[in-house]
């Protein structure tokens, strides 16, 4: 009887899937509904054309190429009834669709303008730079952070290194010298902030001469859409130097904006420190334009009342110049030979063996005496007409220019900086800015990229660009040459040499041609395929060309000319709408001068990536290499006698597994990685006082990176933790150090409430654990930098639409007052360079904001 009432019902469901078949092919889904859809809106019977469409949306009665040109006409449906909250609901469904929809140029300006919200509020959840083409973030072969233009608004935001510092997974560093902040990057930062890859609109602004990020302040932040952040190496796709991380900054274009529109802002603050940027664009139906402009200045805290930048014979008072002098074994008996009728010296003090051989040579007490007075007496030396004292500025200007025809964009990009050494130093080794010690580095780009999408299937980009990077004219280092920073030896002591300032004018100007050809094919719904080919020739100095006042110049300074070919191919397939499979490849050919550099190199993606419902799972490994310096291959001097040209790329492969959670009002994210580090770049003593720079070095890096958002009725809360263990084996060495002066804990939050839709309050805070520093890490000279735990709060209070288009913003950083520095420059010897730079105290500041729009 059972099986009876199983057959009927059987039946029943076949003949009802039968007749709801029919039906629904009588409805003729497809090309023909989308017809009469459209021939229903010209006649006005928009309710007919929405019944219409939305059975066959119903019944899956469109393929995805119709599906667009479905939405498409509902949403013009519903703004002709004026249902706008439905005409927004399937708008989101068309942008979740394809990101890069545009409306048709006959569609009325209020479906233009639901397009446009639409998209500024889902492309907080979109990402371009981790594979070069948009895709949800939670799908992105990547572990990827998004920096809205919201919350660079909300945190009322001037300078990249303040957003750099309220995101997971970096650490940042005030040096306010030659480098303005050191930056790193899960660990990985190097002394001169260049491991992590920046870029501004895809196009890179490290300095290929360097590898440095001189990036600091000069970039207007008001002109800033938002930034992308791809973490761990990224060599597969970006090639040399996306080694740590890659930070992508987007920029306005005519796209985002109407027919013409003047964004100004202007901003003073403590310290002296004020900026001005502005920023007007404009466009036709076929022809746009974009003008961008900074001026910034700061003068930092004033530090001569620390120890090291008093500039006072203070600082000599217990000195120990018996450390910094004495010479020992070897180099005793050089000098010596060298110098036989110095050893009776008054200010020496020769010491010998049983066997009457020498084993060391230091300053007498009397030799020690005199050295502190000759040093002393440097401090009345009239530099630039003034004595040495602590002075420090910043002085930066930023123009770009940007012209948009069809599917070319045309621009023009420049930035220069003066700035000053004082930081890199201390009171006995480099003056103030004001006593001649200017640190002028510029970089002007001319760019050209040109983007053409064929039938949905192909696109081909390509980006362009000649660069000049320069060390201008009026590059002044001016330093101490004395006893105390061994920069004047025992042989000028036995003379009673007196201590001296040297000024050196330096200069460097290089440049590089880069050509990018990339070819994207989508041949399914679940495969895509990207190729191209990265061509890079570059003119580049080896060092500074360095002349000082007997004019010497450097023997390192000759020009090299590198090229540089990368050829990869990178793919997804999707098994469902949940799952695909991404691997790419990339081969690397370097040759300098046509004998030299380090050949070929081959880099490789491989990842899973699951997206069930609102989780994500993400396993992923990538390689990434940072190329050597043309200095690290070609300097030559006294101490080192002996160049390196085929030095090999550093290299990084990294393992990760990431997994999270979102929905409409929350997200989390939690990455667990590990990082393996090896030829990296160090300075090795091949013999005695004699060095070459080799690949000696390696690391491991094992770490934890999460973080939250969270959103309830006006109040928005996010925080981030960061989990490190940096390890670090150096010279050759099997014994692993820690690398000095990160953080094993930080934590970042922030939570940001609007009032009245006008009035905008943030408050925002950053925890850092104790940086070590010392015995047991990488950098063994700091003995007496003191970095312990550290927590800081900011506020930013902003008021928008005082009069139509006006916005104030009132900022508050470190609000407790903390007083605390950073790590030092360099060596951090104490003597050459800083143990520590101490760092502002509470900063007040205002910005103004003015935004125009005419629409003609």
């Amino acid at each position: 009887m059972k099986y009876k009432h199983l057959k009927k019902y059987l039946l029943f469901l076949i003949l009802f899937c039968s007749f709801n078949h029919l039906v629904y092919s009588q409805q003729g889904c497809g090309t023909s509904t989308l017809k009469i859809a459209k021939s229903y809106y010209d006649i006005g019977l928009f309710e007919d054309a929405v019944e219409k469409l939305e059975f066959c949306l119903n019944n899956n009665g469109f393929n995805k190429n119709q599906l667009e040109r479905a939405y498409h006409r509902l949403v013009l449906c519903y703004i002709q009834l004026e249902d706008f909250p439905k005409a927004e609901e399937n708008a989101i469904k068309l942008i979740n669709m394809n990101p890069l929809f545009t409306p048709d140029v006959e569609d009325p300006k209020v479906f233009f303008e639901i397009i446009e919200k639409i998209k500024n509020g889902l492309t907080d959840n979109l990402i371009f730079s981790a594979s070069q083409k948009r895709e949800n973030i939670r799908k992105a072969p990547s572990q990827t952070y998004v920096v809205t233009r919201q919350m660079i608004d909300q945190n009322a935001y001037t300078t990249l290194e303040q957003i750099l510092m309220d995101i997971p997974g970096f650490q940042v560093s005030h040096i306010n010298g030659t480098i303005t902040t050191k930056i790193d990057a899960r660990g990985i930062g190097g002394k001169e902030s260049d491991k992590t890859l920046f870029l501004i609109n895809g196009i890179q602004i490290n300095d290929f001469w360097s590898n440095q990020s001189k990036f600091s302040s000069q970039l207007p932040i008001s002109n800033v859409k938002r930034i992308e952040v791809i973490y761990g190496p990224s060599s597969t796709i970006y090639g040399a130097n996306a080694y740590a991380s890659v930070v992508n900054i987007i920029t306005y274009s005519h796209d985002d904006r109407k027919d013409l529109n003047v964004n100004a802002n202007v901003s003073y603050g403590t310290e002296n420190n004020y900026f001005a940027d502005l920023n007007i664009n404009g466009k036709t139906e076929s022809f746009g334009a974009d003008l961008t402009f900074r001026y910034y200045h700061d003068e930092f805290r004033d530090l001569s009342d620390f120890s090291e930048f008093t500039y006072d014979s203070t600082i000599y008072s217990n000195f120990d110049y018996n450390q910094s002098l004495s010479i020992y074994g070897n180099e005793a008996r050089e000098f010596a030979r060298k110098y036989p009728n110095l050893l009776n010296n008054k200010n020496l003090d020769v010491q010998k063996d049983e066997s009457g051989q020498i084993i060391s040579i230091s300053p007498s007490q009397q030799g020690q005496a005199v050295a502190k007075n000759l040093d002393v007496s440097s401090l009345d030396t009239l530099i630039n007409n003034r004595k040495p004292a602590y002075s420090n500025y910043i002085d930066q200007i930023y123009v770009e220019g940007k012209l948009y025809f069809n599917n070319i964009l045309l621009g023009y990009r420049t930035w220069m900086s003066e700035q000053g050494f004082t930081n890199n130093g201390t009171s006995y080794s480099t003056s103030g800015i004001k006593n001649n010690n200017l640190w002028k580095p510029s970089q002007s780009t001319l760019y050209l990229q040109y983007k053409k999408s064929f039938n949905k299937k192909f696109t081909i980009y390509n980006s362009a660009y000649y660069q000049l990077s320069k060390v201008k004219d009026g590059t002044l280092n001016t330093t101490l040459q004395s006893y105390a920073t061994s920069r004047l030896t025992l042989a000028d002591l036995a003379m009673e040499r007196p201590s001296y300032w040297n000024t050196t004018d330096l200069y460097q100007s290089s440049n590089q041609f880069r050509n990018k050809l990339l070819v994207q094919y989508q041949a399914s719904d679940n495969f895509y395929l990207q190729g191209g080919v990265d061509y890079r020739n570059s003119i580049i100095q080896g060092d500074l060309l360095q002349t000082d006042s007997s004019n010497t110049v450097s023997k390192s300074s000759l020009k090299h000319n590198s090229n540089d070919i990368g050829i990869y191919i990178t793919g997804q397939l999707e098994a469902n709408e949940w799952a695909k499979i991404v691997a790419g490849i990339r081969w690397n050919y370097n040759v300098i001068d046509q004998k030299s550099g380090y050949g070929s190199l081959f880099n490789h993606k491989l990842g899973l990536v699951l997206t069930p419902k609102n989780f994500h799972l993400k396993l992923l490994t990538e390689t990434g290499f940072q190329e050597p310096t043309m200095m690290e291959r070609f300097k030559v001097s006294e101490s080192i006698p002996i160049n390196a040209p085929d030095l090999a790329p550093e290299k990084n492969i990294n393992y990760e597994l990431n997994f999270g959670y979102n929905d409409k009002s929350f997200e989390f994210d939690c990455s667990a990685f590990y990082n393996d580090l090896y030829d990296l770049v160090e300075l090795n003593e091949t013999s005695e006082l004699q060095y070459q720079y080799q690949n000696t070095g390696k690391g491991t890096i094992k770490g934890v990176q999460s973080s939250v958002k969270y959103k309830v009725k006006k109040y928005n809360f996010y925080a981030n933790y960061t989990y490190l263990d940096p390890k670090i084996q150096q010279n050759d060495s099997t014994d692993k150090v820690r690398i000095g002066g990160i953080s094993n804990h930080v934590f970042n939050f922030g939570i940001n409430s609007l009032y009245f839709n006008h009035l905008n309050i943030n408050l925002r805070g950053n925890y850092l654990s104790k940086r070590t520093v010392g015995d047991g890490t990488s950098l063994p000279q700091n003995t007496k930098g003191e970095f312990p735990d550290l927590f800081l709060l900011h506020l930013a209070i902003a008021y928008n639409n005082i009069i139509n288009g006006l916005n104030i913003k009132f900022y508050m950083r470190n609000l407790l007052g903390r007083e605390y520095s950073d790590p030092g420059y360099g060596i951090q010897d104490g003597i050459i360079n800083s143990y520590k730079i101490p760092q502002n105290d509470r900063l007040f500041g205002v910005i103004l904001e003015y935004k125009l729009n005419i629409n003609p």
